[in-house]
């Protein structure tokens, strides 16, 4: 399953910050996280694409 990736630095620190989406290991379960805002969507530098299942959802709700 595809992940967001959280810097370890940003960790339980709501706020701006760059979301990187990508599958670099599909034997780690997904982590849910609560993000106040997000500053940018990338794809991560090393991702790895499984088109016949991949799919990353970012829920967005204005506050």
């Amino acid at each position: 399953m595809p992940f967001c990736f959280v810097p370890r630095k940003y960790r339980n620190q709501p706020g701006d910050l760059t979301v990187w989406l990508g599958a670099n290991n599909r034997a780690i379960a997904e982590v849910t996280r609560k993000v106040i805002s997000v500053k940018e969507v990338q794809s991560h530098e090393h991702h790895v694409w499984f088109e016949s299942n991949d799919i990353a959802i970012l829920q967005v709700r204005k506050i």
